[in-house]
């Protein structure tokens, strides 16, 4: 287990918690409002597809730093 392999592991989870935190905290919009396409504009790639592909990820690098 190299330093760099948990700075990766790191940087997965920040990233995730970034995610998970934006999509808790995203207001209703009403659909395909301004305002929603605003959050989108200002919140990239915040969307539960990208979390739950971090999570996975988490989880590989989590495996692989164990063995």
């Amino acid at each position: 287990m190299s330093v760099n392999d948990i700075t990766n592991v790191e940087l997965l989870i920040n990233d995730y918690l970034k995610i998970a935190k934006a999509l808790v905290y995203r207001p209703d919009f009403p659909l395909y409002s301004r305002e929603e396409q605003q959050w989108n504009r200002e919140n990239p790639h915040c969307n539960m597809t990208r979390l739950r592909r971090l999570g996975k990820e988490i989880r590989i690098k989590m495996q692989e730093v164990e063995e």
